[in-house]
């Protein structure tokens, strides 16, 4: 949402962060010092890590209900006799 005063109105925000914050950070975070480049990397890797197992979960379950499907989907399709004898059942029944 622009600003009046142009842009995103982001300006004013970064204006006030220190210089350290504005200065590319060599690939880490700014504020962990020399250890910026190995903490991002870890956490790049850990992002990675989990969401690996979360893809392999989601086909696992996706699997298991595709074979599930395959075996426990509609047996037969109904014939229009079976509607005929269901009708005359309701029929039936009917109070």
């Amino acid at each position: 949402m622009p600003s009046a005063h142009g842009g995103l109105g982001f300006g004013r925000g970064r204006a006030a962060l220190p210089d350290s914050f504005h200065a590319p950070s060599g690939g880490g975070l700014p504020c962990a010092g020399p250890y910026g480049p190995d903490l991002l990397h870890a956490a790049q890797q850990s992002f990675v890590d989990g969401w690996q197992q979360a893809m392999w979960a989601g086909v696992a379950v996706m699997g298991d209900l595709s074979v599930s499907i395959a075996f426990r989907g509609p047996g037969r399709t109904a014939t229009p006799a079976d509607a005929d004898r269901t009708e005359a059942a309701e029929a039936l029944t009917a109070p």
